[in-house]
């Protein structure tokens, strides 16, 4: 399964082992650094994202992931 990760703190990296350790691969990994490379372009390359960011910023991000 191709994943994004959208929140890359100590949830985000502890979902990132446990993905690679079962054989999923991360096609994206979003944070502060990197927030405008959440696009429709970038998440249409993943079967799934994963959101951990914060409630001020999770529900532009889940928009954005579905549009």
């Amino acid at each position: 399964m191709k994943c994004a990760i959208i929140g890359h703190g100590k949830m985000g990296r502890e979902i990132e082992r446990i993905l690679l350790e079962r054989g999923h691969s991360v096609e994206l990994i979003i944070d502060e650094a990197n927030a405008a490379e959440l696009t429709s372009e970038s998440i249409a390359k993943v079967d799934v994202a994963f959101e951990f960011t914060t409630p001020d910023t999770a529900a532009g991000n889940v928009e954005r992931v579905l549009s």
